[in-house]
């Protein structure tokens, strides 16, 4: 029960952060952000912007993040003891979808400093995933915590659907599967 909670945090975030990364760094970039400035040369990226969440607005991944988080409060299907326990859930699953479009920001930043640059040596990149894995270690921590009242509390039912939500929203945004259900540990074929 305990490694179900935690695939379904994790999911949580997942979900949540791919709604709104990088929406710090691509706001600037946002069709319509620069009104009197001279057309912009068509790109893969403002030619093709349903592909992937990277490319949508901040506004967008915000909305998009909203109706995830309502769909996955409806499907719950809350009692009000229960509804006390949601906002703690919400609130974590928030922050760190702004927590994760800040650091993607700073990946960004950082990948276009590096292109002047050499690449860093396979120590210094282990080194960086490290640090990275402690980052969403401390991630994963504090939306169980936040999330542990709220899942202690549901029914059989409730459980079985929260898992299954979350265990969708892995599978959109690049979770723990790869690339989607026929790609991961969970592929069956």
């Amino acid at each position: 029960m305990k490694k179900t909670m935690i695939a379904a945090l994790a999911a949580l975030t997942v979900a949540g952060s791919g709604a709104l990364s990088a929406s710090y760094a691509q706001s600037a970039n946002a069709p319509g952000a620069s009104q009197g400035a001279a057309p912009q040369q068509e790109t893969r990226q403002t030619r093709d912007h349903t592909r992937s969440p990277m490319r949508l607005s901040a506004e967008d991944r915000g909305a998009l993040l909203d109706a995830r988080l309502a769909g996955f409060k409806a499907g719950l299907k809350l009692t009000a003891d229960q509804e006390k326990s949601w906002p703690a859930l919400e609130t974590a699953v928030r922050d760190v979808a702004k927590q994760r479009g800040e650091r993607m920001a700073k990946w960004r930043e950082a990948r276009e400093e590096r292109g002047k640059k050499e690449r860093p040596d396979m120590i210094e990149r282990l080194r960086r995933g490290a640090t990275m894995m402690e980052e969403r270690a401390k991630t994963m921590q504090t939306l169980a915590d936040a999330a542990a009242p709220l899942y202690e509390s549901l029914d059989a039912g409730q459980k079985r659907r929260f898992d299954v939500m979350a265990r969708d929203m892995m599978d959109q945004h690049g979770g723990p599967r790869r690339g989607g259900p026929e790609r991961g540990p969970h592929h069956r074929g």
